[in-house]
């Protein structure tokens, strides 16, 4: 019986390279889409596309390589994403429109692709952030970033629904935690650095939510529950 396959959008490290760890040993095909220059080791099961995932044509000529090689992925995971400095006394337009172009108009690339080619039945999952709740100032391009993910989700799940959408959101992870830091106040970096979690963490929950029933997801919870208290307060 030939194998299960999952295509994963960054995975050269943190979340998505144990996301692709984890699905090899479940054995499925792993399909790692990486950006331009970056390095991955050619292993059994695992192929890899340099591209760059924000610009449309590059994805499109990705799907007609995909299909020609009869790579039919099951799940599609969403994992690639940035955050830059975007906003500190003055706005920094290029690093907030790469930050949305990485995170958010690359995502409607892929699913542009997934409609247009009929592609049916198969699970999408779209990765956020409690950073849309509670957010670094400086970092505005990611907040909207997430936003949007979130509101495309609603939307896409609605319009287009032959296909298993879900949405899991995170608190701080482990292995960006020094981005988020990023010129906030010594309390909010002792309590951020107390509620994060590392990314292999991270991936094991993508991949059983991935095989759930579940279409969305907040973890931790706990978390989740934290930052909407701050969010109240701020509020105040």
């Amino acid at each position: 019986m030939k194998n299960k396959c999952v295509l994963i959008t960054g995975t050269t490290n943190g979340i998505g390279k144990d996301l692709k760890n984890i699905y090899l040993s479940k054995k499925y095909e792993v399909i790692s889409v990486n950006r331009v220059g970056s390095e991955v080791k050619n292993i059994k099961n695992s192929y890899n596309f340099n591209i760059d995932i924000s610009n449309k044509d590059e994805v499109n000529n990705l799907f007609i390589t995909l299909n020609n090689k009869n790579f039919v992925p099951e799940i599609y995971i969403f994992n690639a994403g940035i955050n830059k400095t975007d906003f500190i006394g003055n706005y920094n337009n290029k690093n907030f429109n790469e930050v949305i172009n990485t995170n958010f108009l690359s995502v409607t690339y892929f699913c542009n692709n997934i409609i247009n080619n009929n592609i049916q039945n198969k699970t999408l999952i779209f990765i956020s952030s409690f950073s849309t709740m509670y957010y670094n100032k400086n970092c505005i391009g990611y907040y909207f970033s997430k936003l949007m993910i979130n509101r495309y989700f609603e939307e896409i799940k609605i319009s287009f629904p032959n296909n298993n959408y879900k949405l899991i959101a995170f608190g701080p992870i482990e292995t960006k935690i020094k981005r988020f830091f990023q010129n906030e106040n010594t309390f909010n970096k002792i309590v951020f650095s107390l509620l994060s979690i590392k990314s292999l963490k991270a991936a094991k929950v993508i991949y059983n939510f991935s095989i759930s029933k579940s279409t969305l997801k907040n973890y931790p919870y706990k978390v989740y529950l934290f930052y909407k208290l701050c969010r109240f307060i701020a509020m105040k």
